[in-house]
């Protein structure tokens, strides 16, 4: 899978230069990834401002038969139709806007230990009961977010997933490695990788 090729190593340092959207720009964008903070590639999700994130379900193919979509969408998120979400009112201009990830996803270990994997994990086997289709990670992982109200800082320079995509191809354009002779040594051997 083309997504898991990273473009440089992952650290906390964060190159936000190209299209963090939704996030100030230059000496004000966040450069490290720190508590509170969750960095992530970005992915596409629909984007259309008018829409509310509920209404997105039924285009997946998401349906259940005693629960509204906006309760089936809150149900996925929180665990309870009427509890407290961020998910139950959430644009799909926010979603497209600060959750449209891809791996890899990065975030502080007090956010990963504290409120994270386990928000993640219950919204993927909760969102499992309704839909096994194609990436339920991946759609869990936003829904996981927007829960909390944690919006993410989407890059474009941590992985490949399309040539047609504006992402940073640089890095692997400019190698020399010759990935048939001895892939693993000469990655790993190589520290600008």
């Amino acid at each position: 899978d083309p997504d898991f090729i990273f473009v440089r190593p992952l650290t906390a340092a964060i190159d936000s230069s190209q299209q963090a959207l939704g996030w100030p720009t230059g000496a004000d964008r966040p450069q490290r990834v720190q508590k509170g903070l969750v960095v992530a590639q970005r992915w596409g999700i629909f984007a259309n401002p008018t829409e509310a994130m509920s209404q997105w379900l039924p285009r997946i193919d998401v349906h259940y038969s005693n629960m509204t979509d906006t309760e089936l969408f809150t149900w996925i998120c929180s665990g309870s139709t009427t509890g407290p979400s961020g998910c139950t009112d959430v644009s799909e201009h926010e979603v497209g806007t600060f959750h449209a990830a891809g791996v890899p996803y990065l975030a502080h270990r007090e956010d990963w230990e504290g409120w994270l994997a386990d928000s993640w994990k219950d919204t993927t086997a909760r969102f499992h009961e309704v839909f096994n289709g194609y990436i339920v990670e991946m759609y869990t992982w936003a829904f996981a977010n927007i829960h909390r109200g944690q919006r993410e800082l989407l890059v474009e320079n941590l992985q490949i997933c399309s040539p047609g995509y504006p992402e940073d191809w640089d890095a692997v354009d400019s190698s020399t490695l010759d990935p048939c002779t001895d892939p693993m040594d000469e990655v790993l051997g190589d520290p600008n990788l």
